[in-house]
């Protein structure tokens, strides 16, 4: 894996919050490949704490949680499930997409 790719994302991502970490930019390009995803799904495939996704997924909400420590940063939505709700879909807003792109382009000025 090259870092320096997740460098240089975490370096455009420090105008919107200065604390982004390399799992987090992957947890958003995670997302923006499969709009609609679950949350479960998010943990799976990033192998990381169901903790640590309720954690990002309330900092890239486009809602304040009130257990938030930092502010909505409103990247993403969530959606709960029909069958259950406690289960939630994840997909980018307009501002994530804008993120997302802008972490894109600096990806492939490294490669």
């Amino acid at each position: 894996m090259n870092w320096k790719v997740f460098y240089d994302a975490t370096q455009i991502c420090t105008d919107e919050d200065s604390q982004m970490k390399a799992i987090e930019i992957r947890a958003l390009l995670l997302i923006y490949q499969n709009p609609g995803i679950l949350q479960t799904e998010v943990i799976s495939k990033l192998n990381i704490h169901p903790s640590r996704m309720n954690r990002m997924a309330a900092l890239f909400s486009d809602v304040q949680y009130k257990t938030s420590k930092r502010k909505c940063l409103g990247f993403i939505t969530m959606r709960e499930v029909a069958d259950d709700r406690r289960c939630k879909e994840l997909s980018l807003t307009a501002k994530g997409l804008t993120l997302v792109h802008k972490i894109e382009h600096a990806m492939r000025a490294v490669k």
